[in-house]
């Protein structure tokens, strides 16, 4: 298995984890197809050209992403992948 595919296992898979590396969930961000815009303090904007999507991503002392925000972009995935 590579390491594309472990680190899409591991934030498509439940439980998720409850904290991770803010430099690892990037890398699953540009996985999905988005790419970092902005940073406003602690919020990183990240923007999908192809479905036009847009989030925010807080991190925790620069270092950690709770869980919630894997959710959020997993959700955002599914119901855009649903429309297409």
């Amino acid at each position: 298995m590579s390491q594309k595919e472990k680190l899409i296992k591991k934030y498509t898979t439940y439980p998720l984890p409850v904290e991770v590396k803010f430099e690892e969930f990037v890398k699953y961000l540009e996985i999905c197809g988005f790419h970092q815009t902005a940073v406003k303090g602690s919020h990183h904007m990240f923007f999908h050209k192809e479905y036009n999507l847009n989030v925010s991503i807080a991190t925790m002392n620069g270092k950690n992403v709770k869980a919630r925000y894997i959710e959020i972009v997993n959700e955002l995935m599914k119901k855009r992948e649903a429309k297409s």
